[in-house]
């Protein structure tokens, strides 16, 4: 929504063995005919995409939309912006950074 919006960017010139953050987006989409939801995540890093998998599968982790979420969310389209902190080597705990519903 704001290309100038800069929080979760990257330099592309840093090493990539030696990052310090990763980022994931994971995206959920209401079939209308179906019914069903389908999802789809994915991270910049295999350490983004771990976090987005911890994100989705840990219900206290889902409970963190309910801040950025609208009432009825649990049956609207959303995608979410995660950040994760990589620690010795392995990512940290997903952050939300921005989700938007529709």
């Amino acid at each position: 929504n704001d290309p100038r919006n800069a929080k979760w960017s990257f330099t592309p010139d840093a090493p990539v063995s030696q990052p310090a953050r990763d980022y994931a987006i994971v995206t959920r989409l209401r079939d209308p005919i179906t019914e069903q939801m389908g999802v789809v995540l994915a991270g910049i890093g295999s350490w983004g995409t771990q976090a987005a998998g911890e994100f989705v599968s840990t219900p206290e982790n889902l409970r963190k939309l309910e801040g950025f979420a609208p009432r009825d969310w649990s049956r609207k389209n959303l995608q979410v912006v995660l950040g994760t902190d990589i620690i010795r080597g392995s990512s940290g705990p997903p952050i939300v950074l921005a989700a938007y519903f529709w």
